[in-house]
C-alpha cells in the first residue's frame, strides 16, 4: 500500500539527501532493493516510503528520520549537538564512549559542584 505525500508545502528531503551522498536515482533503488521509479516517485512527492524502506535510507543516507520526513531541522543528532548544545563531535565521541554509568554520575556530580549557574 503507497502512502501520499500530502503536504506539498514541506521540502522534499528524499532527493536532497540522495544528492548528498552523490547516489544515482539506481544506486539508491539497488541500495534500497526497491526499483528506481520508487524512488522517483520519493523525490518527487508522489509516494512516502513504507517503514522498512526509510529505515534503510535511514542506515545508508546517514539522516535521521525526523530530517528526512521534515520533523526537525537537523540532520543527526551530532549535528544538533553541536548547532543547538555546542558540543563538538570530538566532546560527543568522548562523551558516548563512557560506558560506566557510576562514572557518568561522578562527571554529573563534579559539574554541578563546580560550574554552578
Amino acid at each position: 500500500m503507497a502512502m501520499y505525500y500530502k503536504d506539498k508545502s514541506k521540502p522534499n528531503r528524499f532527493l536532497e539527501c540522495r544528492l548528498e551522498k552523490k547516489l544515482t536515482q539506481e544506486e539508491l533503488a539497488s541500495l534500497l532493493g526497491i526499483k528506481r521509479r520508487a524512488v522517483m516517485d520519493h523525490e518527487k512527492g508522489r509516494t512516502l516510503p513504507n517503514m522498512s524502506i526509510l529505515l534503510k535510507m535511514h542506515q545508508v543516507l546517514h539522516v535521521s528520520l525526523d530530517y528526512m520526513l521534515c520533523l526537525d531541522a537537523y540532520r543527526n543528532h551530532i549535528e544538533y549537538a553541536d548547532q543547538v548544545l555546542g558540543i563538538n563531535k570530538h566532546l560527543l565521541k568522548l562523551l558516548s564512549s563512557i560506558e560506566d554509568e557510576n562514572q557518568i554520575s561522578r562527571i554529573n556530580h563534579f559539574i554541578k559542584i563546580h560550574y554552578r549557574e
